[in-house]
């Protein structure tokens, strides 16, 4: 299910400017969905497989079912239409192959490095390091460290799944309203505050509060972050290379800190013979970044997703009003079609 999640940009690309947040929410419960439905078929395998059926061939069992979900979104992306806003494109360049003109040069940018690009980056590289920590290096943690059940881990990710069924469309509707960059920074403080109450309680080993702790981390930290993240990093980037940098953003960051999170704080953990401080010190410094990259951003929130330029795009423009003739340090600016003959 987590496979279909990248139509959302597609879908983003139909939805009014009004309800975006909202409905474009409801892509995430896709990850929602392959969570619970990965936990319960893991929970159906403990519990019918004997330990050494299970290192033998039962772990495969998870592999080949994502392998066949692939398969169905993979014919999803073949015969899906494409968006008003990708038409647009085409149709313009069209036209312009079809008068023989071209763009002498895209809006000028400054020499600064792309900041819509920096921005999306730190907030997808914070809510993935979460999530990396929470529901990947947590279920270690807990039975290595803290000798509670696997299954305990289990349960506590499908309940966090199923709450979040609710969660993600409420954090989808707060952020059409007052904005997804102030849900952002709520969101991402609220997450670094509550990282050490957290391990605190999980640190009773009662099973009630553990539960509770992490069903609340995961909604705050996690699902909830994710909500905002595929609508806002849509508008922070311009049609002409929305594609390409929010590709590059979300799988960059994404690969570093889910991949190297867990295997960071293992060592760490290690280190300290088991304490919890270092668990919670990466998840502070992680909702952090994701504070830090919100507070940098501008609020792109209700963002016309027609415009070629980024939200945070600082280009030179050139005021054509003149009619006298452009020197050429001026045509290196116009934002005009030229023709090639020319």
């Amino acid at each position: 299910m987590q496979k279909l999640v990248v139509l959302g940009l597609w879908l983003l690309n139909l939805l009014k400017k009004s309800n975006r947040g909202l409905v474009g929410s409801f892509v995430c419960l896709g990850t929602a969905t392959g969570t619970l439905l990965a936990n319960l078929i893991w929970t159906v395998i403990l519990m019918n497989l004997s330990k050494k059926n299970l290192y033998a061939w039962g772990w495969r069992i998870p592999f080949f079912a994502s392998f066949l979900i692939m398969i169905v979104a993979i014919l999803i992306r073949i015969f899906i239409k494409e968006t008003p806003v990708m038409e647009e494109k085409k149709r313009l360049l069209a036209e312009e192959r079809a008068n023989g003109t071209e763009p002498v040069k895209k809006a000028t940018p400054t020499k600064k490095i792309n900041k819509s690009f920096l921005v999306a980056l730190g907030l997808r590289f914070g809510q993935a390091g979460n999530s990396g920590i929470l529901q990947t290096y947590m279920a270690g943690f807990l039975v290595t460290f803290l000798s509670i059940q696997k299954t305990v881990t289990t349960n506590a990710n499908i309940i966090a799944s199923l709450v979040s069924f609710i969660t993600i469309p409420i954090v989808g509707y707060l952020g059409d309203k007052i904005g997804r960059r102030k849900m952002y920074l709520i969101l991402s403080a609220a997450m670094a505050i509550y990282a050490i109450p957290m391990l605190l309680m999980i640190q009773t080993k009662n099973t009630v509060l553990l539960t509770i702790a992490m069903v609340i981390g995961l909604n705050v930290g996690v699902q909830g972050m994710f909500a905002l993240e595929n609508v806002m990093l849509a508008e922070l980037f311009g049609s002409a290379n929305r594609m390409t940098l929010m590709a590059l953003a979300k799988e960059c960051a994404g690969v570093v800190a889910t991949g190297f999170g867990p295997l960071i704080a293992a060592s760490l953990v290690s280190a300290a013979t088991g304490s919890w401080w270092p668990i919670a010190i990466m998840i502070i410094v992680f909702s952090l970044i994701d504070f830090v990259s919100a507070y940098s951003s501008t609020d792109p929130t209700g963002r016309d997703l027609n415009d070629l330029e980024d939200a945070m795009a600082e280009t030179e423009v050139v005021d054509n009003t003149n009619t006298s003739e452009p020197s050429k340090d001026d045509t290196k600016n116009l934002h005009t079609l030229k023709p090639k003959n020319l």
